[in-house]
């Protein structure tokens, strides 16, 4: 009898633990839930509220630029550190964007209270010459208002030293340098490597000088790539050079030279190559960056008649005064930055989808007039490209002007997008053409055979699967030849069709893979005109009739969302190991129980 009342108030007991513990483990699943909602709209509001703040009636802009520019308007391209706040950046706008500096530097000249800019740009880097100009053009525009641009380097770059010489005034550090590397196109060549290894590469292509390829075939630059490459590097040496000079006041060949002689002279001179830049007037003032900030201080104090003003950091600057309320929306502006490809998970790689999605929606908004499309992408899959280009081929059977902007890439597949465009505008150090095909095979019968490994087995006669492991048939060789020649001459149709000015022999001439600079691709008829997005939503506008255009930017981003199913993933988990912990320590034998206290040690057995 008493066995009886033992068990049954042991079952009792058994049974209130388990109803405590479903309790706990209630309380614990509804804390966490709480805890993590918390933390996403904390995070969300922290990360992307703008701040807004009170300006003195003399502030100066601060313009801190760390990582590369980006030619996107939405943050759809990995962001490089930052030295402030997350917080200060306005919503879904990526913080190096070039058209957003552009708005915010042209808000900055029209508001009073701003008297001036100060450039920090010791952390810029990796940007192209195209971004570098466009961005060049802004601070001009903003210093032809009559408000001062100053800025203090430790040292200079080449990017850094391009925008410092658009300063009124340039501090240089005691003992510090400009780093003039010049433009190279260098690559590592794999050719003798995979000769040694026995790995086979088998290659297609159409066009002589698609030097994509040369890499996996060659031990260094073929002549003929080093020649076509040379030609476009020294037209961007000479853009470089040209606004240098201009800005600095000194002559183009006084220039080349001073370049020319820093860079012999900088590990000779030690202290004295600084002196050298200021007495060749590539800065203006060799100082401390306590002695540059009280002279910036003291002529501030002058122009304003006011010592009290303020540094006010560009992304905390949020007066947005060239907007127009009531006001439609009526020339959009739809970017595509990176590789052409299926492959989602490629870092680089550009929205297809959303992007396709994003002309659909331009095509049927009735507020929207005219689309800019602005390329920055060196190619990639010509099936994506294709797609592309039809979607934007489909907007212009509506009758709305679509007009194509190049930004510092838009080679192979970006050119073929192009095509589509009514009007197509390029910077002049744009990178364009390329117009070929390539593909590229690997196969490793021979390094097999050479470790003595024999890949075999059997199939059906009817099977076509082509193996890496095996030896390419001739027949399919053959068949991706023949498929390369069809779209090589596909991408020939629709370049003629698209620059109806250049015949048929011309277009092959340029073709076979060339590669030009914008202002090489405008005098062979690849491009309609010079400019950037002010001159292309001029023309867009224009070909629409559209007397005030107001802009908009749509966004074919990757946008982060929550992603419900892995967090239902982790607390179901969560439970589990909960139930079967509580199980494993209750009801089951000791011995079981003392083994299974570490219990991701059971992860295993557990189905996701």
């Amino acid at each position: 009898m008493n066995n009886i009342w033992n068990a049954l108030i042991n079952l009792i007991l058994s049974v209130v633990r388990f109803i405590r513990f479903l309790k706990n483990l209630f309380l614990d699943t509804c804390l966490l839930i709480i805890f993590f909602t918390g933390i996403f709209f904390i995070t969300r509001n922290y990360c992307f509220s703008p701040t807004f703040f009170s300006l003195n009636p003399s502030s100066i802009l601060k313009m801190h630029i760390c990582g590369a520019l980006s030619e996107s308007y939405y943050d759809n391209t990995t962001n490089y550190g930052f030295n402030i706040s997350i917080n200060t950046a306005p919503k879904n706008v990526n913080k190096n964007s070039i058209f957003f500096i552009k708005k915010l530097l042209k808000n900055a000249a029209l508001d009073n209270q701003i008297k001036g800019l100060y450039l920090e740009l010791e952390d810029l880097e990796g940007s192209s010459l195209a971004s570098l100009e466009y961005l060049g053009k802004c601070l001009a525009e903003f210093k032809d208002t009559g408000k001062k641009i100053y800025i203090f380097g430790k040292n200079f770059t080449q990017e850094q030293y391009y925008l410092a010489s658009f300063a009124n005034q340039i501090f240089l550090q005691k003992d510090g340098i400009i780093i003039f590397s010049g433009f190279s196109h260098k690559k590592l060549y794999f050719g003798n490597l995979l000769k040694k290894l026995k790995i086979n590469v088998h290659v297609f292509k159409d066009g002589k000088y698609k030097s994509s390829i040369d890499p996996m075939l060659e031990e260094q630059t073929p002549e003929d790539t080093k020649d076509q490459d040379v030609y476009v590097l020294d037209d961007l040496l000479d853009k470089y050079i040209s606004v240098i000079a201009k800005n600095r006041n000194i002559s183009k060949v006084e220039a080349y030279k001073i370049f020319k002689e820093i860079n012999e002279k900088i590990n000779t001179l030690g202290e004295d190559i600084t002196q050298y830049i200021h007495d060749k007037n590539l800065v203006d003032f060799v100082a401390s960056e306590e002695e540059a900030q009280k002279i910036i201080r003291d002529q501030f104090s002058k122009l304003t008649a006011n010592k009290n003003y303020q540094y006010i950091d560009m992304y905390s600057y949020n007066n947005d005064i060239e907007n127009i309320e009531n006001k439609e929306d009526n020339v959009a502006v739809l970017a595509i930055n990176g590789i052409l490809t299926t492959n989602k998970n490629e870092k680089n790689a550009i929205n297809i989808d959303e992007t396709i999605k994003q002309i659909e929606f331009a095509k049927n908004d009735e507020k929207i007039k005219a689309l800019v499309f602005f390329i920055n992408s060196p190619g990639g899959d010509i099936l994506v490209a294709e797609k592309i280009r039809l979607a934007l081929v489909s907007f212009t059977k509506c009758k709305k002007p679509l007009i194509i902007l190049m930004g510092g890439t838009a080679t192979s597949g970006g050119y073929w997008i192009a095509t589509a465009g009514d009007y197509i505008f390029a910077h002049a150090t744009t990178i364009t053409g390329s117009i070929g095909i390539f593909s590229i095979l690997y196969t490793f019968e021979d390094l097999l055979k050479n470790l003595g490994i024999k890949y075999d087995g059997a199939e059906t006669p009817t099977s076509e699967q082509k193996n890496p492991l095996e030896k390419l048939p001739e027949e399919c060789k053959k068949k991706i030849q023949e498929m390369i020649e069809k779209n090589y001459q596909k991408f020939i149709e629709i370049v003629l069709k698209s620059r109806t000015k250049i015949s048929k022999e011309k277009i092959q001439e340029l073709a076979q893979g060339q590669v030009f600079t914008g202002t090489q691709a405008q005098q062979n008829g690849l491009v309609d005109k010079i400019g950037d997005i002010n001159d292309a939503i001029k023309e867009a506008s224009k070909r629409a009739s559209i007397q005030n255009p107001q802009i908009m930017f749509l966004d074919n981003s990757r946008t982060e969302t929550i992603n419900l199913s892995y967090i239902i993933n982790n607390v179901s988990d969560y439970i589990i190991k909960k139930i079967m912990k509580f199980l494993m320590q209750n009801y089951f034998p000791q011995n079981i129980s003392i083994q299974s206290k570490n219990i991701q040690d059971y992860n295993k057995y557990i189905v996701h």
